[in-house]
């Protein structure tokens, strides 16, 4: 099914969407030529991959932005939305749905993302590996802090 944002924004149109912020969602998306496929972030996107946006000053993840957008629905309390694509940039609504933090740590296990932010992965890190290995031995000799 060939879908284009022209469509999307019409359909956001006739169900009362904020239509300025549909528009400025869209053009941050790449939609691929049918509506199954993942719909990938163009926009900034966060040290673990995720979109993100900034919509009257406050930080959104883009997949939970997608998911209000297009089901016309906040995110239920106690909930958090996951991707069934296990891609981070995704936000196909369609790929998107709202579980509890615990069955989305689950999935993320599973599919072996579970380590992709950790350590020096992280891009806000400041320590590599070697230097932790070191601090810790440092440490255990009673050294407090390297002169």
């Amino acid at each position: 099914m060939e879908i284009c944002k022209a469509d999307l924004m019409k359909r956001a149109i006739a169900t009362d969407v904020d239509w300025v912020l549909l528009k400025k969602f869209l053009n941050k998306i790449l939609i691929k030529s049918s509506s199954d496929q993942c719909w990938i972030w163009q926009g900034a996107l966060n040290d673990c991959g995720y979109g993100w946006l900034k919509i009257n000053n406050v930080s959104l993840l883009a997949h939970q932005v997608a998911w209000i957008l297009f089901y016309r629905a906040l995110i239920p309390d106690g909930l958090e939305i996951c991707h069934e694509c296990h891609n981070p940039p995704c936000v196909n609504p369609a790929h998107l749905k709202a579980t509890t933090h615990a069955d989305n740590m689950r999935q993320m296990v599973e599919s072996g993302r579970s380590a992709n932010c950790l350590g020096s992965n992280n891009g806000n890190s400041k320590l590599n590996d070697t230097d932790v290995r070191e601090i810790k031995k440092l440490l255990a000799k009673g050294i407090k802090r390297k002169v």
